[in-house]
C-alpha cells in the first residue's frame, strides 16, 4: 500500500512538471507573439504619424493655394474674338468655298493663361 501511494504521488508529480513545462513553452510562445505585435504597433504608429503629417502639409498647401487662387482671380484678365468668314458675291461661289466660323478665348490668371479655340467649317458636300 506505502508502495502504490509512492506510485501515484510520482505520477501526479511527473504530470504536474509536463503541465509546467507545456505552461512554459506556451509563455514563451506568448511572449514572442506579443513582441512581434509590439513591433507592429510601433511600425502601424510610425505609418499613421507619417500619414497625418502628409495631410497636414497637404491641408496648409491647400490653403496657401486657395488663398493665391483668391488674390489672382481679382485680377485676372480675358479676352474673346469671335471671326465669321464667307464669301458672297455670287450664289455658285458661296456654295464652292466654305463658310468658317472661329472661336478663340485667353483667360490669364497672374502667370498662368489658358487659352481656347474652335474653328467651325461649313461644307456642302
Amino acid at each position: 500500500m506505502y508502495n502504490e501511494l509512492l506510485n501515484q504521488l510520482e505520477k501526479r508529480i511527473q504530470e504536474a512538471v509536463e503541465t509546467i513545462e507545456m505552461y512554459r513553452l506556451e509563455i514563451a510562445e506568448l511572449k514572442e507573439k506579443n513582441s512581434e505585435l509590439e513591433n507592429q504597433h510601433e511600425v502601424w504608429e510610425d505609418k499613421l504619424s507619417s500619414l497625418i503629417q502628409k495631410f497636414e502639409t497637404l491641408n496648409q498647401t491647400d490653403e496657401t493655394d486657395t488663398e493665391e487662387t483668391s488674390d489672382v482671380s481679382a485680377s485676372s484678365d480675358s479676352s474673346y474674338t469671335y471671326e465669321s468668314t464667307s464669301d458672297t458675291e455670287s450664289e455658285e461661289e458661296s456654295q464652292n468655298e466654305p463658310e468658317t466660323s472661329s472661336y478663340s478665348s485667353t483667360t490669364s490668371f497672374g502667370s498662368q493663361a489658358v487659352a481656347s479655340s474652335y474653328q467651325y467649317s461649313n461644307q456642302d458636300e
